[in-house]
């Protein structure tokens, strides 16, 4: 597969304008799941080492450059979680959704051959809903 022009991790911060040093918190923040950005800050302050799983596939994810290596990545990330993820991360899903990482790379990536690649993936990700609905919602796309 054709290699991206730069790294996840600077097309990232460039697209949404975020400087480098917060890519990992910025990334955690837009691809929770809607129940993950609902209990993260409960999870930090009783467990603080909760999200390292998620915080390391996000430092992965970044030094990836083509469709192959951040689908590889991600592949990993899922096979983890169903293999030592806990009750909370597998049942709950307080984690990152493979499906919303999918969607930022095809917003940052146009071309990658997602659904959404040629249907105004700049305006859908800035207005896309954050409480979790945007199956429903993206029905149209």
């Amino acid at each position: 597969m054709k290699a991206w022009p730069s790294k996840f991790r600077v097309a990232f911060c460039e697209r949404l304008q975020c400087p480098e040093a917060r890519y990992t918190a910025r990334m955690l923040e837009e691809c929770l799941t809607p129940q993950g950005r609902r209990l993260r800050w409960v999870i930090r302050l009783l467990r603080p080492s909760f999200f390292r799983p998620d915080l390391d596939a996000i430092q992965r994810l970044g030094e990836t450059d083509s469709w192959l290596a951040f689908r590889a990545e991600l592949e990993g990330f899922s096979q983890d979680n169903q293999m030592r993820g806990s009750w909370v991360r597998n049942v709950l899903k307080v984690r990152l959704s493979g499906r919303l990482l999918n969607e930022l790379a095809e917003y940052l990536f146009a071309g990658g051959g997602g659904k959404r690649a040629s249907a105004g993936l700049a305006s859908w990700w800035r207005r896309r809903p954050r409480d979790g609905s945007s199956r429903r919602w993206a029905a149209g796309w």
